[in-house]
């Protein structure tokens, strides 16, 4: 079941009233990285190796070339053990060109979110921009916590 938007507030911190859309909550841009290096993924994550960032510093607005970077958001997630989240892109950041690729936010993550933009297109982003909107689906039974490395992602 979706969980309502209102009901919410104590999962993911902060949201202001303008976040909060029918069926989920806006998250808002905070930092952008650029990818410097290469990763590495093995099936048992013994050769694991996440690629090499750095921030991009801007104060009111940033203006992106084509290409793909990593984002983080604002708000910090503390997900109970029977909820997931499914993110998407906001339809305006689609309209211009750009797109959001998330993996699931799992039960029992907490942490601030980090996701892939991916620009096809020029694009201007301003500090604390609406660019995507998680919604929360809670289940009648707790799953198994999340325990990856990035449980704890501040």
């Amino acid at each position: 079941m979706i969980i309502d938007p209102r009901e919410a507030l104590n999962i993911i911190k902060p949201v202001l009233s303008d976040q909060i859309q029918q069926a989920g909550i806006d998250l808002t841009l905070d930092i952008i990285y650029r990818f410097k290096g290469s990763g590495v993924l093995d099936f048992d994550n013994s050769k694991r190796k996440i690629a090499e960032t750095e921030i991009i510093e801007f104060k009111e607005y940033v203006d992106l070339n084509p290409g793909p970077y990593k984002i983080r958001f604002t708000e910090y997630f503390e997900i109970p053990n029977d909820t997931i989240g499914i993110l998407f892109p906001r339809s305006t950041l689609l309209r211009n060109g750009c797109t959001i690729n998330s993996g699931l936010f799992d039960p029992g993550f907490k942490g601030y979110g980090e996701v892939l933009l991916i620009a096809f297109n020029p694009i201007r982003l301003y500090k604390k921009a609406r660019i995507a909107q998680i919604v929360l689906f809670k289940n009648d039974k707790s799953f198994q916590e999340y325990s990856g490395i990035y449980k704890k992602n501040i």
